[in-house]
């Protein structure tokens, strides 16, 4: 038993003993050049903010970030917070033009104690600046959809109606409007007010508003006419007299109202007639009536009936003429 043990530990410590201790003296050396808190460097990349005198605007694109290449202990730079650097702030005085180029040097990094910049790129930035000018444009509502079928968009207004816009003249040049955000318009059935923010494309070009603007729609149903023919006319109250005919038998009705119900609309249940209400004949007789509509949904007009006036031919009935002989 004590042999196989000891057979055991000579193969785990001795066999292949020169490798064992290369590998010993390789996970040595790691340890120690890991351990060891030596220089180092990094590069970060550190935003650029540009101050420009009040009446001027920068109109040409500066880069917003450099590269930053910080230079110290192993330990030290492991805690820097890069989000934490103060952002790099470049000055443009009146005094230097409307255009040239301001270097960039490590000494404008702010680092913590045992930190320090080495090297930054790009280490200079051009500028061009342009004469700030203002003017005043309308606010257009951007809508995005369409209503339900059967509705439409009315009127569509915006608070405040217009806004002072300021910038390079060439960008107001171009700048004839400004639009607000989607408003979408989809699923509405009833006029609403919605509140939207500004939006202007071009990056030069700034204005104040403290709040959103208020835009309002109004949600109109949709009106359509119709003509419905062939609607047959009948006759009321012709207790005294025997109706022969009616001439045209049918009448064609113009209609307008909302397309929901347009559509839905039974011709059927139109109902048309003429009113005998007092006539007694006592010979065979004709009498023109105008003809009547009823039935009508609501919020449907009737915008004409063709013909409007019809032709009915009576006689007296049977009893009568038997009472006559």
């Amino acid at each position: 038993m004590l042999e196989t043990v000891e057979y055991i530990l000579r193969r785990v410590f001795l066999q292949n003993l020169h490798m064992k201790m290369v590998a010993l003296l390789l996970t040595l050396a790691l340890y120690l050049w890991v351990s060891v808190d030596r220089e180092v460097e990094r590069t970060h990349y550190i935003p650029v903010r540009y101050s420009v005198p009040e009446q001027m605007v920068l109109v040409n694109a500066p880069p917003h970030k450099t590269g930053v290449t910080i230079r110290g202990k192993w330990s030290d730079l492991n805690q820097l917070d890069a989000t934490k650097i103060k952002m790099i702030r470049v000055t443009i005085d009146a005094g230097m033009g409307t255009r040239g180029q301001i270097p960039l040097s490590a000494d404008m990094i702010d680092l913590p104690p045992g930190l320090r910049a080495v090297d930054i790129e790009p280490n200079s930035v051009q500028f061009r600046l342009e004469e700030r000018r203002s003017k005043v444009v309308p606010i257009h509502a951007k809508l995005v959809g369409d209503p339900p079928d059967g509705y439409r968009v009315g009127k569509v207004s915006v608070t405040p109606q217009k806004i002072t816009v300021s910038g390079p003249e060439q960008s107001l040049v171009q700048l004839t409007k400004v639009s607000t955000d989607p408003v979408a318009i989809q699923e509405r059935t009833q006029s609403f007010v919605a509140d939207a923010y500004l939006r202007v494309d071009d990056p030069l070009v700034e204005y104040r508003l403290d709040k959103p603007a208020q835009v309002s729609v109004e949600i109109l149903t949709q009106q359509v006419e119709r003509s419905f023919p062939n609607i047959g006319v009948e006759a009321l109250n012709a207790d005294s007299a025997l109706v022969k005919s009616i001439k045209p038998a049918t009448v064609t009705l113009n209609l307008r109202g909302p397309k929901s119900i347009m559509d839905s609309l039974d011709p059927d249940q139109l109902l048309a007639s003429v009113d005998l209400k007092g006539v007694a004949p006592k010979d065979a007789r004709t009498v023109e009536r105008e003809v009547q509509i009823r039935n009508i949904p609501g919020g449907v007009e009737l915008l004409g009936k063709q013909p409007q006036f019809f032709r009915v031919y009576l006689a007296p009935r049977p009893t009568e003429i038997a009472a006559d002989d």
